[in-house]
């Protein structure tokens, strides 16, 4: 009965209204299939969804920094400034001038000493000659300076001083040796004629005691050999003065050369010390000098610069220049980036960090990879009122190339970039799904 109705219908459907018609009409089989698509969709991406995972990363601003401290340029002494040789944002190289300051102070101070060295090696020069009584051994005049001239002048003539003196001295001992000599003579000769006058007189004696001869002529006998014997005493006695004014004059003789030894030995030491305090003040005024000129110890960009101009006075100690190096040796780069507070908890030294310089589009020139080599103990907080706090990372670089570059392109310190931190990975399930566990952890809790 019912199929026969249904065909009823069937064949009654085109004399029924057309709401009649699609009512009882057989759906298209496009839309029913629609319907099979959608769920298997659905599914698919819920599927897809858990399944599948995305990187967590965490971006922040950062720049590119040298791991060598930076080369402050200061200058030794107050001084005036002559020339600037470069402006910030210049690259130099090792050894290029950078500035130069007022020799004027420093080249004088280097002149003073210089002749006061000069003249001490000339005064230690003839007292060497003078100790060790040898020819001068100066520069012959024509070479000499007015110093040296001066000093062999004067050594000159306290030579023919010293040598007046001795000759004076050895005159005197060999005047006291003929006279010694000759007195020994004399007493040798008297001792002689004292001995025969006393056999005399003993003659004489016998003759008297025989009443043989007269007392007159044994008197005179007695006499004689009493003069003899008094000639003979005054001999010795002279003979002794002499000796000893000889012995004296020896020793005055040993006392002016000790002393004028003595008297140069102690110049000599005075003017070696003297030297050695000159040379050391000297290396002082020299690097003095050398540092007139302000170069760069090493390859490097120039960041700062005082406030200074050409005829600027500059203080001791104020910095002038400040350097980046940027040399194989010091100036091996990595990035610093700003990480928010918010994210810090992420981070992790050995994160894979992938960096797109501002300078050179990622578009064309691609990236740099690094990897996070330490994060800052403590919070930092920015000097104005933007921005909040944040913590420094330190990103070591592990590729420093870009693509479609010139063949003089370097990395430079100060470079601006933007670092893409690898933190983990997650569902795609989990990144949709927050918004809406964040929305109903936060409803309803309004006070």
């Amino acid at each position: 009965m019912a199929r026969s109705s249904r065909k009823i219908c069937r064949e009654a459907m085109e004399f029924q209204p057309d709401a009649v018609a699609v009512d009882a009409g057989r759906l298209p089989w496009q839309a029913r299939a629609a319907v099979y698509v959608m769920l298997a969709a659905l599914v698919c991406g819920g599927a897809w969804a858990w399944l599948s995972r995305v990187d967590r990363v965490v971006t922040a601003r950062g720049m590119l920094m040298t791991m060598a401290p930076a080369i402050v340029v200061q200058p030794l002494e107050t001084s005036i400034i002559r020339t600037l040789a470069v402006r910030p944002g210049d690259v130099v190289t090792k050894g290029e001038l950078l500035a130069t300051l007022d020799p004027t102070f420093a080249s004088a101070d280097l002149g003073q000493l210089t002749v006061r060295k000069r003249f001490l090696e000339s005064w230690i020069r003839r007292l060497l000659d003078e100790l060790e009584d040898r020819p001068s051994t100066a520069p012959d005049d024509e070479a000499a300076d007015a110093d040296q001239r001066a000093q062999m002048a004067l050594f000159l003539k306290r030579k023919e001083e010293y040598r007046a003196n001795v000759e004076a001295k050895d005159q005197e001992i060999a005047t006291f040796e003929e006279m010694l000599s000759a007195n020994v003579h004399e007493q040798e000769r008297l001792k002689g004629q004292f001995a025969l006058t006393a056999e005399i007189e003993g003659m004489y004696r016998k003759l008297w005691d025989e009443d043989k001869t007269s007392r007159l002529e044994y008197i005179n006998a007695l006499r004689e050999k009493l003069r003899v014997e008094d000639l003979y005493a005054s001999a010795a006695e002279k003979n002794a003065q002499i000796r000893e004014r000889l012995a004296q004059a020896r020793a005055e003789r040993q006392s002016f050369i000790g002393g004028w030894r003595t008297q140069t030995a102690t110049q000599l030491v005075e003017a070696q010390q003297e030297l050695t305090e000159a040379e050391h003040t000297l290396a002082k005024a020299a690097r003095r000098t050398e540092l007139v000129e302000l170069s760069a110890v090493s390859d490097a960009v120039v960041k700062d610069m005082a406030k200074v101009s050409e005829g600027s006075v500059i203080r001791e100690a104020e910095t002038l220049f400040t350097l980046i190096p940027i040399d194989e040796e010091g100036g091996e780069l990595e990035a610093e980036a700003a990480i928010p507070a918010k994210d810090i908890g992420h981070i992790r030294p050995g994160n894979a960090v992938r960096m797109k310089l501002m300078a050179f589009p990622f578009q064309r020139h691609g990236f740099l990879s690094g990897v996070v080599r330490m994060v800052s103990p403590d919070v930092f907080l920015p000097e104005g009122q933007d921005g909040g706090a944040y913590y420094k990372c330190r990103i070591r670089l592990t590729t420093t190339t870009l693509r479609d570059v010139g063949p003089d392109f370097r990395l430079l310190p100060g470079m601006t970039l933007d670092a893409e931190i690898l933190v983990g990975k997650r569902r795609v399930a989990e990144y949709l799904l927050d918004p809406l566990l964040t929305g109903l952890h936060e409803s309803l809790s309004e006070p």
